[in-house]
């Protein structure tokens, strides 16, 4: 079992630690993939330890999702549940608006895509999804600057991100209650 958060969030081989309740630090596995050249190439993959791998299923950061995975589109309503300090902690979720799609900083075809909505600094590696539950992709910068205007926010889109890790796993839209 995987997790993905952005690159520039971790290094290759690091150990990574969660806060799973005030207080409660837990050792969940070890990144093991990352890229970390800008915008729509930022993305790092943790491989889950086996005795976390329990505690672990796609549904974690959005109730029901995601079901699926779809390339976000100019006008797609999309929504990141983060957890930066300004705007509130704990995987607030935050709605927002696709204004662009389209090549990154790398020059890669359709590998970002950038949003206008709220977000802060601590929110970065946060997955991202679509109105319909599919995942759509991770957040990784704000934007400052005029090349992806009129987004504020950016990531890599998530048939970037299937490139480098392979697909995504799925939820039902029905959670499981025992879980």
């Amino acid at each position: 079992t995987e997790i993905g958060t952005a690159g520039h969030c971790a290094n290759l081989g690091d150990e990574v630690t969660i806060v799973a309740a005030p207080g409660l630090l837990m050792n969940i596995g070890t990144v093991s993939l990352r890229r970390d050249n800008g915008i729509g190439d930022d993305f790092a993959l943790i491989d889950i330890y086996p005795a976390m791998q329990k505690y672990v299923n796609p549904s974690m950061a959005h109730w029901a999702g995601p079901t699926g995975s779809a390339n976000p589109r100019f006008g797609d309503a999309v929504v990141h549940s983060g957890h930066g300090l300004v705007i509130g902690t704990g995987g607030t979720p935050r709605a927002g608006l696709v204004t662009y799609t389209g090549p990154g900083d790398t020059g890669n075809n359709n590998a970002a895509y950038g949003w206008d909505g709220a977000a802060s600094p601590g929110d970065s590696g946060s997955g991202v999804r679509n109105a319909t539950g599919a995942a759509a992709g991770n957040l990784t910068h704000l934007v400052v600057g005029t090349d992806y205007l009129p987004a504020f926010i950016a990531g890599t889109t998530i048939s970037r991100m299937e490139a480098l890790a392979g697909p995504v796993s799925t939820a039902s839209l029905i959670p499981d209650p025992l879980f």
